[in-house]
């Protein structure tokens, strides 16, 4: 039932790709489908560290030259601009960064902050 639901807990000999030495009686999901949904959530590490790298050396590039960084014409790395769910969260936080870094930006959270001390 908790499996059709998508709230199951897979075994961890499973995840592991090993047979469960306590199958009868192991409370965990050993639906081997599971295994193929479980990957499909998380990428790998090497992809999750490319990820970050790109992702902070485009924030770098921003930091550095804020004024001359356009989000329209930079081209995402293949890794990110092929995956729907990754190119979404990575303009995001491009957007976000950009927005943070840009000196009217800072003008403001500046004044803002004078405010509060006094």
């Amino acid at each position: 039932a908790s499996h059709a639901k998508g709230t199951c807990v897979q075994c961890g000999f499973i995840v592991q790709g090993k047979d469960c030495p306590n199958k009868r009686r192991c409370q965990h999901c050993h639906d081997p489908q599971h295994q193929i949904m479980y990957r499909a959530r998380r990428p790998c590490k090497g992809k999750r560290e490319r990820y970050q790298k790109v992702l902070l050396e485009t924030m770098m590039q921003i930091t550095n030259h804020p004024d001359s960084f356009d989000i329209d014409t930079f081209e995402l790395p293949q890794s990110v601009n092929d995956n729907a769910l990754y190119r979404e969260k990575f303009l995001e936080r491009i957007r976000v960064h950009q927005e943070w870094v840009r000196p009217e930006h800072r003008r403001v959270l500046a004044s803002s902050k004078r405010q509060v001390l006094t």
